[in-house]
């Protein structure tokens, strides 16, 4: 190995450990002085984005008819709106007026059923909040028709359109 190659590695080990040392103690220092401050206090499940607890982050898993399902890292207390705006909002053929939030409790599970139609639509509704690693469900609407009531009108349809030839063309033999 030659000089320049060595000097390269020495200098990025310590750009690396000048970057982290720093920041970590930084970062745990500036962590206990919030707590001590104030009332609140972060979970396992939530994240600091700055220098500021208010902006912790905490991560929600959205599922169905959004734009951008997945995993999601949102600020701490969102509402359920904001979550659906980060994800690019829901699609045209998405049930907003039943969605569910799988939420994770003492003993168990709890669902909580949200119709963010009516919460749009009145001013007085309260917009749901989100809690770490909740599950949110978008259903799709239920097609008019669905797929095998579809086949079956297109084969009756078929059927009764050959019985209507024949007849036809029966009629003019």
């Amino acid at each position: 190995m030659n000089k320049s190659h060595i000097c390269k590695k020495l200098v990025n080990a310590t750009l690396t450990l000048s970057f982290l040392l720093p920041f970590n103690a930084h970062s745990q220092n500036y962590f206990r002085a919030t707590e001590d401050k104030t009332k609140y206090s972060l979970k396992g499940s939530e994240y600091i984005s700055g220098q500021n607890y208010r902006d912790a982050l905490m991560r929600v898993n959205l599922l169905g008819a959004v734009n951008k399902p997945g995993s999601h890292l949102v600020p701490a207390n969102s509402e359920l709106s904001s979550l659906l705006a980060f994800a690019g909002g829901h699609t045209e053929d998405a049930d907003i007026e039943s969605i569910t939030v799988k939420r994770k409790v003492k003993d168990g599970y709890t669902v909580i059923t949200h119709d963010l139609d009516s919460f749009l639509q009145d001013k007085d509704k309260q917009d749901l909040r989100l809690r770490p690693n909740d599950l949110i469900h978008v259903p799709q609407r239920k097609p008019f028709i669905s797929d095998n009531g579809l086949k079956i009108l297109t084969v009756a349809s078929t059927v009764l359109g050959l019985i209507v030839s024949g007849l036809v063309i029966d009629d003019r033999i």
